[in-house]
């Protein structure tokens, strides 16, 4: 028997996976184009063709791991609605209260080494059900080590902080997309060399970087 490695059987069955995330989210403004890339959202809303298929891999693996965990809970992939509009699916309700899974190839020790999207994305759960706290469980995919780490609003100043932060983000996205103006909105560059669209964000102009938000 004869086997050869069929590169482009490969990268057609990515672009399919790639393809079938994108219609499942369809034109609905969801809870990760407010916290990853603004741009990438805004073309993806705006039904622009991407010009590279997108790095799959990961995001299978990340797929396949949440079902098994999400299989131990009675109350998984929870649809809510922050500010009316935008679509959170939370992975697990447990008591009432969100739990995030998120995978990592990152070693994970403190706090301050969660990655600002994590949180954001937690945030958003705890805003959209009005709850005080949440968790976020990640699991290291090359270490098998699962930790649970606990949020909790420390001030209703805070929490109104964080709201309007995302609010600003929100008005943001829908104005460049009602000006048809994608320059309008800044990048996260760490996200660009993975990024479908990242030959048609490079030829555009004024490509600025989104800075980081400060922890509150």
């Amino acid at each position: 028997m004869r086997v050869y490695l069929s590169v482009p059987y490969t990268e057609k069955f990515k672009a399919k996976l790639a393809e079938d995330e994108r219609l499942d989210r369809g034109n609905v403004i969801h809870r990760s184009d407010l916290i990853y890339c603004l741009r990438k959202a805004y073309y993806r809303l705006t039904n622009v063709e991407p010009s590279d298929s997108i790095h799959v891999e990961y995001m299978v693996i990340g797929k396949t791991l949440h079902n098994i965990i999400e299989e131990a809970f009675p109350y998984t992939e929870k649809e809510v609605l922050w500010n009316n509009e935008v679509v959170c699916t939370v992975d697990i309700l447990e008591n009432g209260y969100p739990i995030e899974i998120k995978t990592t190839r990152k070693t994970i020790r403190s706090p301050e080494e969660i990655p600002q999207t994590y949180i954001e994305q937690l945030q958003l759960a705890m805003l959209a059900l009005d709850q005080p706290k949440g968790y976020l469980a990640i699991l290291n995919v090359r270490t098998a080590d699962l930790k649970v780490w606990r949020f909790e609003w420390e001030s209703r100043n805070e929490k109104e902080a964080v709201n309007n932060y995302f609010l600003e983000k929100l008005r943001l996205l829908k104005k460049a997309i009602e000006l048809k103006t994608p320059n309008l909105l800044p990048t996260l560059d760490w996200m660009c060399p993975s990024c479908e669209y990242r030959h048609i964000c490079k030829a555009l102009t004024g490509k600025q970087t989104y800075k980081k938000r400060k922890r509150r």
